[in-house]
């Protein structure tokens, strides 16, 4: 099953972490969790699959 969240990012958290600003939004995973969706190519900004967790928000 394929759940499908978004989240909009504004300007405080810009250059912020992709790993950290998701651990803030989704409680119910932990960090580890998160970074491994994000390397599995299950996280997307604008469309584009990132895979690395230290990807900062431009």
């Amino acid at each position: 099953m394929n759940i499908n969240l978004i989240f909009k990012v504004c300007l405080l958290h810009n250059k912020q972490r992709l790993d950290v600003f998701l651990k803030e939004k989704i409680l119910q995973l932990s960090r580890t969790q998160i970074k491994k969706l994000i390397i599995c190519n299950k996280v997307q900004i604008n469309y584009n699959i990132i895979n690395t967790p230290k990807k900062k928000f431009f």
